[in-house]
């Protein structure tokens, strides 16, 4: 008995399962990366009134930790960076408990659509500092129109 060994020609297996493998790959492509660029975004839900609660405790906890990272910073225990980000967490917090509303994390564009004014001016000031390769700014004048913000909040 002679048995004969000869390589079968190219794609002489069944195509199918290649073309099913190759079109469910396209499929979860498209499931994954494709069909969420059209997905609308969620929009963020405004609070056209916040509610106002009682500030005669928060104002002073608040301005006073302000006043501890102003004292940081001169002594340097902290830098420019560091500052501002402090600064914007207690903002932030600040106005959280003051209306309610999450700012925590709310971006500037956020905050646009509440139309809080004072907020929004002092997220601007904070993001080229915040974000920026060379963190620069006046610390010292930042936290203290961040302390009038606080002091003006009805």
């Amino acid at each position: 008995m002679q048995t004969d060994v000869t390589l079968q020609p190219m794609m002489s297996f069944m195509k199918q399962p290649i073309i099913i493998i190759l079109l469910l790959g396209l499929f979860f492509t498209a499931l994954f990366f494709v069909l969420p660029l059209f997905r609308r975004k969620k929009k963020v839900k405004t609070v056209t009134k916040p509610v106002i609660r009682n500030m005669d405790d928060a104002k002073p906890r608040y301005i006073g930790k302000l006043s501890i990272l102003a004292g940081k910073y001169q002594s340097g225990a902290c830098t420019t960076r560091e500052a501002y980000l402090k600064m914007s967490d207690l903002i932030r917090s600040f106005v959280q408990e003051a209306t309610g509303i999450n700012a925590l994390n709310m971006s500037l564009s956020d905050v646009r659509r509440m139309s809080m004014p004072a907020l929004e001016k002092l997220m601007e000031e904070y993001y080229s500092p915040e974000f920026s390769s060379e963190s620069k700014g006046d610390v010292l004048q930042s936290i203290d129109k961040t302390i009038k913000a606080i002091e003006a909040w009805k």
